[in-house]
Parts: structure tokens; sequence; C-alpha cells
């Protein structure tokens, strides 16, 4: 697959879309919830999404003429936007596991404890 800024967005927001919707089916079937926490976690998510997108619109602020050759302007460039999806990424995982701890603090024990059983 061709990397580029569109499927990257089209990712994100399939990673985030994914979140919420758990995050909602835990809103309303959890008995005991902490709505809050869970609106704050979706809220997280969003806001992380919205950045996320919001960053990746940067582009190369320099022209291949003021590089010596074209290669040496293609490796600029693929090294800026490396070093900016790189951050973009790390800012969103460090988004996404804030809002799935909140989340995780929101379920009520009793509901962790039942769903540790289940699985044993």
């Amino acid at each position: 697959m061709k990397k580029n800024k569109r499927t990257y967005k089209k990712s994100i927001k399939d990673v985030g879309a994914s979140l919420c919707e758990n995050f909602m089916i835990g809103y309303y079937n959890i008995d005991g919830v902490d709505k809050d926490k869970v609106e704050n976690a979706i809220a997280m998510v969003l806001g992380g999404l919205t950045t996320a997108c919001d960053r990746s619109n940067n582009f190369f602020g320099k022209g291949e003429k003021e590089f010596a050759d074209k290669p040496a302007y293609l490796k600029a460039r693929t090294a800026f936007f490396k070093d900016l999806f790189n951050k973009i990424n790390s800012d969103f995982s460090e988004t996404i596991n804030s809002a799935l701890k909140l989340f995780n603090e929101a379920v009520p024990e009793e509901v962790k404890k039942a769903n540790k059983e289940a699985l044993a």
C-alpha cells in the first residue's frame, strides 16, 4: 500500500473510531461505570485524533533549489517527514494510552474481576 497523508489520516480515524465505539459500548452496557470518566476518555481520543490529523498537514518548507542536488533535497524531505510522523505517532499513542487508562479506571472492580474469571 502506498504511504501518504490520506491513508495515514484514514488509519488514524479508524483507530480513533474503533476505540470510541468500544468506550461507548462500555458506557451504555456496564452497570456502575463512571460515565464522566468514559466521556473524558472519549474526548481525549477525539482530541488526539484531531491533533494528529491536523499536524499531518505540515509541508516541507524548503524547495529543491535550496539544496545542492535532487538527492540531497529528497534525503532532507524524507528525514523531515519521518521525524514528523514519528512524533505524531508517539503523541497519538500517548493520548490513546491515557484514554485507555482513564477508561479502565471508570470500570468497577467487580466487573474487572468477573472478566478475569471468565477468561481463566
